[in-house]
């Protein structure tokens, strides 16, 4: 239940900081529901400071969410 009210709450200041959470407590559904939502607002997402600092302090998960993306689309 705690994962679905994240959910709803999801928003382009708070996407990093919650898909950091999903990963750290293995909240699957939450996670799937971040990357998903930050997929969408990338570009918005990459410019908060919850991004700039998952950078320094969650590399492998930004770069595994990174690489997703870019699996997607080819790259």
């Amino acid at each position: 239940m705690s994962e679905n009210a994240l959910i709803v709450t999801l928003s382009v200041e708070t996407a990093t900081e919650t898909l950091v959470s999903a990963d750290l407590h293995t909240a699957a559904q939450l996670k799937a529901q971040s990357i998903a939502f930050i997929k969408t607002h990338v570009t918005g997402v990459m410019q908060t400071q919850g991004w700039q600092d998952a950078i320094r302090t969650h590399p492998d998960l930004i770069v595994g969410v990174s690489r997703a993306f870019a699996k997607q689309i080819n790259l």
